[in-house]
């Protein structure tokens, strides 16, 4: 299967370049089809896009006093990926992150087995934010320490976590209550 990913990117550059697109035009469609292909990554066999990360990608839209901020995150939602999340990554992408699926009502009590997350291996600051069935902020542990072993926890039921480069959510003034959306692509988002 990523023979037939390769053929259909080296036959969209071929097919480009005879029609004279621009190359911002062509970067674009490149990236989408790609995109198009990593969405269903894992029904197709298709490795993941990056070491330790799943195949799967999404965008993450948090609505932070009224501004739309747009997130490309990996998607985790087995034991294997929210156990490894971004341990041993150097960098993190600006508007990068992961997003974690918890399993039905695994934390409807925060403090319940498997709903705490930790640092281990992680090398870069994160802001973790958990997220309600609702789809809106339950709590946030901003500027979570590279390497710590303490427990990070919400004191608020959850069944989503977004991990962020440490200090975006401050910044965009992200609170409890805040919208959360998942969509394909950045319609709607600031730029």
């Amino acid at each position: 299967m990523k023979k037939g990913l390769l053929f259909v990117v080296v036959a969209l550059i071929a097919s480009m370049a005879v029609f004279g697109c621009e190359k911002a035009q062509m970067k674009e469609t490149i990236e989408g089809a790609v995109g198009d292909a990593m969405d269903t990554a894992p029904e197709m066999g298709v490795e993941s896009p990056a070491p330790n990360l799943p195949a799967t990608v999404a965008t993450i839209v948090l609505d932070a006093n009224g501004k739309k901020n747009c997130f490309d995150v990996w998607v985790a939602t087995t034991d294997a990926e929210r156990m490894t999340g971004l341990m041993n990554r150097e960098s993190l992408p600006e508007e990068g992150g992961m997003w974690f699926v918890m399993s039905e009502g695994q934390c409807d009590n925060p403090s319940g087995e498997n709903c705490n997350f930790w640092m281990k291996d992680t090398e870069i600051p994160l802001d973790v934010i958990f997220v309600s069935k609702e789809m809106k902020v339950a709590s946030i542990f901003p500027d979570a320490v590279p390497g710590s072993l303490d427990m990070i926890a919400s004191d608020a039921p959850y069944q989503y976590v977004l991990e962020i480069n440490g200090g975006m959510a401050a910044e965009m003034g992200l609170k409890a209550g805040d919208a959360v959306t998942k969509q394909i692509g950045h319609d709607g988002c600031s730029e």
